[in-house]
C-alpha cells in the first residue's frame, strides 16, 4: 500500500483539504504509525486509502483486500461470536488465536452464555473498552494482507491496550506478518513501529 504526494479533503467542491502532501508506504510484514494530535490528518488518511476521501492530488496505490477498525467500534445486534465473524467462515483456531490476543477469552466467561451471548443492539450490554476490542478481533479475524487500525487502542486502559498491542503487533503477534497501518495520538504506539510517520504538531 502507497500513498504517494497525497492531498485528502472530504468535500474537494469547496477546495478543503484535510490532509496534505502525505507519503506512506506500508509493505507486508511491517507496521507504520501515522502519529498526531486530534485534528491532525491521521483518520482522513486511512480513510483515504479505503477511498472513502477524495484524492485531490498525488496517487494511492493498493493490491489486496483491507481490514479497518474505527476509533468508534461499530457493534450490531447479533451474538459475540457473529459481531466477530461478520458473515466469514468458523475457523475455530484462528477464531480462539483472535479472541486471547484481543484479550476476550477472561470476558466470555463472564457473559451468560459466551460468545453466544446477544450483545444487543450498538453494543449495549458491552463496556467501551469491550466493543472496541470485539470491533478490533473482528479485524483481525478477516486476515485481509493490510489492516488499518484508527486510534483503536485509547478506549482500553493503558494495561489492556498494552497487552493487546504486543499480542497483535510484537514480533510473532497475530498482525506481524501483515501490512499494518495504525493511526494513534500516543508515542507508546510507536515502540513496535518499523516507521514512524508525524503529522502537524505532536
Amino acid at each position: 500500500m502507497e500513498l504517494r504526494g497525497c492531498s485528502l479533503g472530504y468535500d474537494l467542491r469547496e477546495e478543503t483539504v484535510a490532509v496534505a502532501g502525505i507519503d506512506v508506504q506500508v509493505k507486508p510484514g511491517e507496521l507504520v504509525v501515522l502519529l498526531g494530535k486530534f485534528g491532525s490528518g491521521k483518520s482522513t488518511a486511512l480513510h483515504g486509502v479505503l477511498g472513502e476521501v477524495a484524492l485531490s492530488e498525488g496517487s494511492l496505490g493498493m493490491s489486496g483486500a483491507a481490514a479497518f477498525c474505527s476509533q468508534q467500534p461499530w457493534i450490531f445486534n447479533d451474538t459475540l461470536r457473529g459481531n466477530i465473524l461478520f458473515g466469514q467462515p468458523f475457523e475455530e483456531e484462528w477464531y480462539c488465536s483472535v479472541l486471547q490476543a484481543c484479550s476476550l477469552a477472561a470476558d466470555l466467561k463472564q457473559l451468560p452464555q459466551g460468545d453466544r451471548t446477544e450483545i444487543g443492539e450498538r453494543g449495549v450490554t458491552l463496556s467501551g473498552g469491550q466493543k472496541q476490542r470485539v470491533a478490533l478481533a473482528r479485524a483481525v479475524y478477516r486476515n485481509t494482507p493490510l489492516v488499518l487500525l484508527d486510534d483503536v487502542f485509547s478506549a482500553l486502559d493503558a494495561h489492556t491496550a498494552r497487552r493487546v498491542l504486543h499480542a497483535l503487533l510484537a514480533p510473532g503477534g497475530l498482525l506481524r506478518q501483515k501490512a499494518v497501518l495504525l493511526a494513534s495520538h500516543s508515542a507508546a504506539c510507536a515502540e513496535l513501529a518499523d516507521k514512524v510517520i508525524l503529522l502537524g504538531c505532536l
